[in-house]
């Protein structure tokens, strides 16, 4: 009988003790403090009168001022290129051009992307735009509606199919370089044609370039 009375009063004395000690020291945060127990309230703060992301102690003491905010970094890089020529020298005729490009952004560093195309002309795409022309120029000249259907669709297939396009023949990665001034990179190449270069950029928050510059440029 005595050993169950002692058991009763244990147990009331444990429930007035966290009833007194929970209200103050449950609220949830994210994890850290500072040293006056301060911090943002993320959760159960409607609970206890406190509203969310409010900056407050658990001890009941005056916080500490809170740190500042976290900055989003939404603004993307812009990227600009200079073209130049160059012309193919010595005995084994070796060109090398100096390719300017520059990315502007509010950080220091960006992982930038340099890629050269050398503009190539396609022997079977002219075969295939010859002979739309061709097909155009026969239905043309013929009586129906069917025909005349048949000379539209020749004649938006000729304008549509390009002869010349850009291939990919060298691509540059800097990594995470410098920015925010002019660079060069050299390239060398012993094929004279006429090329382009474009150059693509990502700051540190993650943001893509907000254009793709271009330039075009020639080896003699």
């Amino acid at each position: 009988m005595k050993s169950k009375k002692f058991f009763g009063i244990v147990t009331l004395l444990l429930f007035l003790t966290v009833n007194m000690v929970l209200p103050s020291t449950i609220f949830a945060h994210p994890g850290r403090v500072d040293g006056n127990g301060g911090h943002y309230c993320r959760s159960n703060c409607d609970k206890y009168g406190v509203p969310w992301n409010e900056w407050h102690s658990n001890t009941g003491s005056n916080p500490s001022s809170p740190p500042p905010a976290p900055t989003v970094d939404n603004s993307k890089p812009r990227t600009y290129a200079k073209g130049t020529s160059a012309k193919r020298k010595g005995r084994r005729k070796i060109a090398t051009a100096k390719l300017r490009w520059k990315v502007k952004d509010n950080d220091s560093k960006a992982k930038v992307t340099v890629k050269i195309q050398k503009k190539v002309k396609s022997k079977s795409r002219a075969k295939k735009k010859a002979r739309y022309k061709k097909l155009y120029l026969k239905y043309r000249k013929l009586r129906g509606k069917s025909n005349k259907k048949r000379a539209r669709k020749y004649k938006k297939a000729y304008r549509k199919t390009k002869t010349v396009f850009y291939k990919t023949v060298k691509t540059a990665r800097y990594g995470w370089t410098g920015i925010n001034k002019w660079r060069a990179y050299k390239w060398k190449t012993r094929s004279k044609s006429v090329y382009r270069f474009l150059v693509y950029a990502t700051d540190t928050a993650g943001n893509k370039q907000k254009n793709i510059a271009r330039a075009n440029f020639r080896i003699r």
